[in-house]
């Protein structure tokens, strides 16, 4: 009895795949014209942010394998295997599970890759001009997310079956509350510093607030060039740096960072800033990573006990600093701080996967046509008009 051989061309790490030999019999439909075919499924789609959901998977399943079974109607009708041969598959299979991934920007997925970290890190040989740099006691990380006054409800107990299960929130649309936080390699939490959207900032915003918190106003409620200076002050006070006993500030390269104001303001007090890539917060930046995952999940707890205590009340802007009093107390932890300080220095192959979906090579340079080095005292730079033409219509 002729046996079938199933070739499959994967264009990204093929050993991610996983095959498995299968006899006929042993699957949910029977197959009758051959004792033997392969199941493929590929992982590495999931890996590299492009997953398959169940219908796809089953559709491929005939693309990934040349034997088309002839006794199953779905292989017949649909030219797809049916839902139950993927539920065999994942019975056959333990190891593997549907779960539902968290969305991620194409520009997350493209600026995250090894030149850009490997340029991060070689930045970071800052570390060596101070010795209290090193051991992480003078570094820090500084960023800013948003809370609101409307929460997300946490799941409820109820009956079996039960249709459109509500639960009490303060509004449709909250409005938003700029919280900058600041951590320490060493596992310590700096006061935040907190913008209220008014034009005008009252000292009954901060009631019961974490201790030392700065409180700022702005329309929007966002942070901007004018209002980062006074965080900048404001850090430079509470951590004591000077230019005797410097320390360095990581943040992301928000316009609001790069104000020459709070670049000036670091500079005297010896506070070195070094911004991240763009676009990729989430993997290098230690907030994002441990800190503000906990700090959300307090916070909208928080905020659903107090809509709870506070039963026809809603939530309004100056409950936000007490909420997050209760939040930021449970959720900056030593554990949680040096976890996320941790994890932005240690990256796999697999780290990297969605990024070399749209990698594309370096252009090479026109055949006869070099950079031409000119001299000048003590630099020498590049002329610039003797490169390819690609490099300068832009400039043109």
């Amino acid at each position: 009895m002729s046996q079938y051989i199933c070739i499959v061309m994967v264009a990204l790490y093929s050993q991610s795949l996983l095959l498995t030999t299968v006899t006929g019999g042993m699957t949910t439909s029977s197959v009758d014209q051959s004792p033997m075919y392969i199941e493929v499924i590929d992982l590495t789609s999931s890996q590299s942010i492009f997953g398959n959901d169940e219908p796809t998977n089953t559709n491929n399943a005939q693309s990934n394998c040349g034997h088309k079974p002839t006794s199953t109607t779905n292989w017949i009708h649909h030219k797809m295997a049916g839902i139950d041969w993927l539920y065999g598959y994942r019975k056959r299979h333990p190891e593997l599970t549907l779960r539902k991934p968290e969305p991620c920007s194409l520009s997350r997925a493209r600026s995250f890759h090894k030149h850009n970290v490997k340029t991060f890190f070689d930045n970071l040989g800052v570390m060596k001009r101070h010795p209290g740099f090193a051991d992480g006691t003078r570094v820090y990380n500084l960023d800013e997310t948003g809370t609101t006054t409307v929460q997300k409800p946490k799941k409820v107990i109820a009956a079996k079956g039960s249709k459109q299960l509500n639960k009490v929130t303060s509004g449709e649309r909250g409005t938003l509350v700029t919280t900058c936080c600041i951590v320490s390699a060493t596992g310590a939490a700096l006061p935040p510093a907190m913008v209220f959207p008014r034009k005008k900032f009252q000292p009954h915003m901060l009631n019961k607030a974490p201790a030392g918190t700065l409180g700022l106003a702005q329309p929007t409620g966002w942070m901007n060039t004018e209002l980062f200076p006074h965080v900048v002050t404001h850090f430079v006070k509470v951590t004591g740096s000077s230019k005797e006993n410097p320390c360095l500030l990581i943040l992301d390269n928000h316009e609001s960072h790069l104000a020459p104001q709070a670049l000036n303001i670091a500079k005297n007090n010896g506070v070195t800033i070094l911004t991240i890539p763009p676009h990729t917060s989430s993997k290098l930046q230690p907030l994002d990573v441990s800190v503000y995952g906990p700090l959300m999940t307090f916070y909208n707890g928080a905020a659903d006990s107090w809509v709870l205590r506070n039963y026809g009340v809603p939530l309004n802007i100056y409950n936000t600093s007490e909420i997050l009093g209760v939040a930021f107390e449970k959720a900056m932890t030593p554990a949680n701080i040096k976890s996320g300080f941790r994890k932005t220095g240690i990256f796999t192959e697999d780290d990297f996967m969605p990024c070399e979906v749209t990698n594309r090579p370096m252009p090479e340079p026109i055949v006869g046509q070099q950079q031409n080095i000119v001299e000048d005292d003590d630099e020498a730079y590049v002329d610039r008009t003797a490169q390819p033409s690609y490099f300068r219509s832009t400039r043109q």
